[in-house]
Order: C-alpha cells, then sequence, then structure tokens
C-alpha cells in the first residue's frame, strides 16, 4: 500500500493525465494507479453525457483521502435503440433503455473498495478525494460507456498545464505535504 509520502512524491515528480470524468490520474506501476478526484475537474454535460461507465477488469481501491460514493447501475436494452458500437465501446441510450440504480455506497478515507469488471457504475465527489486503485484481475475483451445520445460533451475539453499545477498542489494541501 501507498503511503502519503508516496502520494506526495508522485504529486511532484509523475506524469498526471486528465480525464472528463473529474480526476487526474498517474500511473505507479504496471498495477497500480492514483486518482486525484476534484468536482471542478469534471467536464460541463459529463455527467448527462458519459459519466456511467464499465471497465475491462476487476479493481480494488482505497481512499487515501477524502471520501466519494460509488452507485452501481444495470440497463435494459429493449428493441433496437439501444446501440452498442464495438469501435468506441459505447453504448447510445436512445429511446426504451432504461438504467436502474441497484446500489449506491459511500467510502471514506481509510475505506476501499471493490470493483467487478463490466460492472456499470458511477463515481460522485463532492470534495478532493484520493485513491489508489489496483487490478484485481484479468482484463476482459470490452467495457462499455453508457450516454444518451442527445446530449453533448465537448472531447476536446481539457485544463491547462498551468491549472494541473494549481490542483496537484492544492492535492499536496490536502495531505499536508
Amino acid at each position: 500500500m501507498l503511503t502519503i509520502d508516496d502520494i506526495s512524491e508522485a504529486i511532484i515528480i509523475k506524469p498526471w493525465r486528465y480525464s472528463q470524468i473529474g480526476l487526474l490520474q498517474s500511473r505507479v506501476n504496471d498495477n497500480t494507479l492514483i486518482h486525484l478526484w476534484h468536482p471542478k475537474l469534471r467536464a460541463p454535460g459529463i455527467e448527462w453525457a458519459g459519466l456511467m461507465h464499465s471497465h475491462r477488469f476487476a479493481m480494488t481501491s482505497h481512499v487515501i483521502y477524502g471520501s466519494l460514493t460509488q452507485c452501481i447501475w444495470t440497463a435494459e436494452y429493449g428493441g433496437d435503440k439501444a446501440i452498442f458500437d464495438l469501435n468506441t465501446r459505447i453504448v447510445k441510450r436512445h429511446g426504451n433503455v432504461k438504467v436502474y440504480k441497484i446500489e449506491q455506497y459511500k467510502v471514506s478515507a481509510g475505506e476501499s473498495y471493490y470493483q467487478m469488471d463490466s460492472e456499470l457504475h458511477t463515481t460522485e465527489i463532492s470534495e478532493p478525494c484520493i485513491t489508489v486503485m489496483s487490478y484485481a484481475g484479468p482484463w476482459m475483451r470490452s467495457t462499455m460507456v453508457c450516454h444518451d445520445v442527445d446530449v453533448f460533451v465537448q472531447p476536446s475539453f481539457t485544463i491547462s498545464d498551468e491549472q494541473k499545477l494549481n490542483y496537484l498542489d492544492e492535492f499536496r494541501q490536502c495531505i499536508g505535504a
């Protein structure tokens, strides 16, 4: 398990990738990623257009700082109005596709959660949160993102290097580094 010192060092020296779902992420090794979640990092419109997704792998995530709410969903695809694009791995909800929240739970600093592969989920945050995610199983062949056809998120929405450094500095302050 990574220590606060390991995370502080990673914040300073590791390259960070921005994700529109509201986080900066950096790879620690082949099996472990650090996620720095912040509500202000979410792309405008992402709640409706791509926040719900699955992964090709099972994972365990440890909350180091802050808290998050994990929501597990199931989808019913009726008729011919659900479109699954194999190239982009995107399910487009259109017409009579129904999505139901089947579980919701809060995970706070010092706690962990397990996510099954291909489980449709969202992660909700209202404060800065630091998680360390480890792969917990073999990779599956596909994953999916579930979004509304009529909602658009600007794909080019990003943050500047200066903004990224400001967020990294804020996270260093959160952990007292």
